[in-house]
């Protein structure tokens, strides 16, 4: 999790030690961002599971500096052991708990600046069920990703048997 600044200035000199080596990788490639998510249809709606998660989550590791990249409204650098409100996670665009449109806005943002080609998304704050998990994957795949001009192909599992 990191702020729009610090998370180019990582990709780019991602890129160039990749250049430096020979094996070069184009914009957005071999780079994948990570976003801590919780959608509903309206932002509201999505406060009322996704805030307390947000919540204990951030008081959870900001003792460690899990947070240390947000900014103060200044631009200066937060504490290390910065722990954010779940409104300085959406206006920072670090973690999306918000309405449909919000999470399209957010990823809109996080493509254009990275060129991202690959997104790895995290549903499980504290306190969300897996069929909440599931709903989330669900509002994810069917309803922001199409905003965005994304596709999302269903494939078939595979047979899958059971390892004992």
């Amino acid at each position: 999790m990191q702020n729009a600044d610090s998370q180019l200035q990582k990709w780019t000199r991602y890129a160039e030690i990749r250049e430096e080596i020979g094996r070069p990788v184009a914009p957005g490639e071999d780079r994948c961002l990570v976003m801590n998510i919780h959608v509903a249809k309206t932002r509201e709606k999505a406060m009322i599971k996704g805030k307390p998660g947000h919540d204990e989550f951030a008081n959870f590791l900001s003792p460690y500096g899990r947070f240390s990249s947000y900014r103060n409204p200044d631009g200066s650098k937060v504490a290390f052991n910065h722990c954010p409100t779940v409104e300085e996670s959406n206006e920072q665009k670090i973690q999306i708990v918000g309405s449909i449109d919000d999470a399209v806005d957010t990823l809109g943002f996080w493509r254009d600046l990275l060129d991202l080609k690959h997104i790895c998304f995290f549903f499980d704050y504290p306190g969300v069920s897996r069929e909440e998990m599931i709903e989330q994957m669900h509002l994810v795949t069917e309803e922001v990703l199409p905003k965005l001009g994304e596709k999302v192909e269903r494939r078939p599992l595979p047979n899958l048997e059971p390892l004992v």
